[in-house]
């Protein structure tokens, strides 16, 4: 049985560009007769997460009862957001005050790639969070909120 013969694949892309980064980490099962390489002529609609990789990707510090709940809410990701070329002009770029909340136990956008996110494009201050998975607000509920809070009071 194939389906019993379950194979991973990890698909990284990572796009510097002089305003933009674009990280995308897909995790997937292969479906018999689709290849990435038919991308350009069907790409896909969406991206639907195998609901018993979503603790480890998204949710490994999170508490069982959080990633439980998110498990059933978890809807496809619409891919085409993914494909587009992101156009930022030198008037519009930085108009809007920037913040980063780091997660250091991110497993879906590892900490290697947020620090090359944070040196492309500098936020006028970086938060760490110790602890947190991709879901600070599971993993790390009060630090984010003392974080948001702490970011909503600066002048």
């Amino acid at each position: 049985d194939l389906r019993a013969e379950r194979h991973l694949c990890h698909l990284t892309i990572l796009q510097l560009q002089d305003f933009d980064i674009l990280y995308f980490h897909l995790v997937f099962e292969p479906v018999e007769g689709f290849s990435l390489c038919q991308w350009n002529n069907q790409s896909p609609t969406a991206i639907d997460f195998d609901k018993s990789l979503l603790r480890d990707l998204l949710f490994n510090q999170s508490p069982a009862k959080d990633v439980a709940l998110a498990s059933v809410s978890m809807r496809p990701i619409p891919f085409s957001p993914v494909l587009e070329k992101l156009s930022l002009s030198e008037a519009n770029h930085g108009c809007v005050r920037r913040f980063y909340i780091q997660t250091l136990e991110d497993n879906a956008i590892p900490v290697a790639v947020q620090e090359c996110m944070i040196n492309k494009n500098p936020p006028e201050q970086v938060f760490r969070l110790k602890g947190a998975d991709h879901s600070p607000f599971f993993s790390k509920p009060q630090a984010l909120h003392k974080v948001l809070v702490e970011i909503s009071k600066i002048p």
